[in-house]
């Protein structure tokens, strides 16, 4: 059993993908919504929170485990990879290596969509640059994204979805972006809105990233089972239920599980 793991409802994203490249393994999914969102939070917070995922989906059976958060990804994986033995994977390392084959491609500049606490550690960009030295990259940090996806206002057409995102990418205007680095895996549920205020770029999603590379990595054997999905939540159980179902297009049924608390 494969478990996945993200502070809301952006690892669905992730979780549909992986499900995709491996459709008979068995998955179970945590959202930690009691500590929406992680982006807004201290590293030693988030790597407290992540602990208590960890144990959690290693009580639940899970074999590997696909932190599908860009922050996460980003701040506390190394550190996080010291606390099991299980596989870890994450998708902040997938995206930047796809963020550096685009940009050699398509030339111009990079912007990478990401949450505060990404953009403040500068960790995923600094990847990016390391494997394109010279190239420019435009970081933003787009914290209302996250409410967005998770309140499911996200469609193309949707007024208050297009008009937040003409303010929050009001700094990206007149730059030459040939590469958008969506670094934080709520910002998947945005990217038809994005791919129109980004017309000539690239668009890279850290979510899809992850799971191809996950499914690359990871042997035959874990990849068998019968293509099941359980989904455990740390918060309201009907509120994420009701919210995956309408990401995912299907109905879902979560369970509260309380991984810990913390502040």
């Amino acid at each position: 059993m494969i478990g996945v793991f993200d502070s809301g409802v952006g690892g669905l994203c992730a979780l549909r993908c992986a499900r995709r490249c491996m459709p008979e393994a068995d998955f179970v999914y945590f959202a930690d919504t009691r500590h929406l969102p992680y982006g807004e939070r201290a590293p030693c917070e988030i790597l407290a929170l992540c602990r208590q995922a960890l144990a959690l989906l290693a009580r639940e059976g899970a074999d590997a485990i696909l932190a599908a958060c860009g922050t996460v990804s980003s701040l506390v994986l190394p550190a996080m990879a010291k606390q099991t033995d299980l596989p870890l994977f994450g998708v902040a390392e997938p995206a930047a290596q796809a963020a550096a084959r685009a940009a050699r491609d398509r030339g111009g500049d990079i912007a990478l969509l990401a949450t505060a606490a990404t953009v403040q550690a500068g960790f995923l960009a600094r990847d990016i640059a390391a494997r394109i030295p010279g190239v420019q990259i435009h970081a933003l940090a787009c914290p209302l994204f996250v409410h967005l996806a998770e309140s499911g206002t996200t469609a193309p057409s949707d007024p208050l979805a297009r008009m937040s995102a003409a303010r929050i990418l009001a700094p990206m205007q007149g730059k030459p972006i040939r590469t958008v680095v969506l670094g934080c895996t709520h910002f998947s549920c945005l990217t038809g809105l994005l791919a129109e205020f980004f017309p000539r770029a690239a668009m890279i999603d850290a979510a899809a990233e992850g799971a191809a590379a996950m499914a690359a990595a990871l042997p035959p054997s874990a990849k068998t089972g019968h293509g099941s999905c359980r989904f455990l939540t740390s918060g309201d159980a009907g509120a994420f239920s009701r919210a995956a179902g309408n990401l995912l297009g299907q109905p879902v049924v979560a369970q509260h599980a309380d991984a810990g608390v913390i502040g």
